[in-house]
């Protein structure tokens, strides 16, 4: 059977657009390009270079209509919470690898 790459017209098109599969996708010109995956080393360098340089929590609250800054958390900052202030979590913790 042939298949054809679906095309979109607009990017709402896009958005309501299920392959029910794990593949990434760009879209580009309203036609879905497969991503190839990063090799593993790859991967890895871009998670060391994340958790050293990149540890970044940012806490909002919602006032009226509007959010603002609370906190802005990283590396072993202790995240407080407006919402949870009985919540004791490091930041270095969230994002901790397996």
């Amino acid at each position: 059977m042939l298949t054809t790459k679906p095309r979109f017209a607009t990017f709402a098109e896009y958005l309501e657009y299920e392959d029910d599969s794990e593949q990434l996708y760009e879209l580009f010109n309203g036609e879905l390009i497969a991503l190839v995956p990063e090799p593993g080393l790859n991967f890895e360098i871009a998670n060391f270079l994340f958790l050293q340089f990149a540890l970044r929590i940012l806490i909002l609250a919602l006032r009226e209509k509007s959010y603002t800054e609370v906190g802005n958390f990283s590396r072993e900052d202790v995240i407080i919470s407006p919402g949870f202030p009985e919540l004791e979590l490091e930041v270095a913790r969230v994002f901790a690898m397996a």
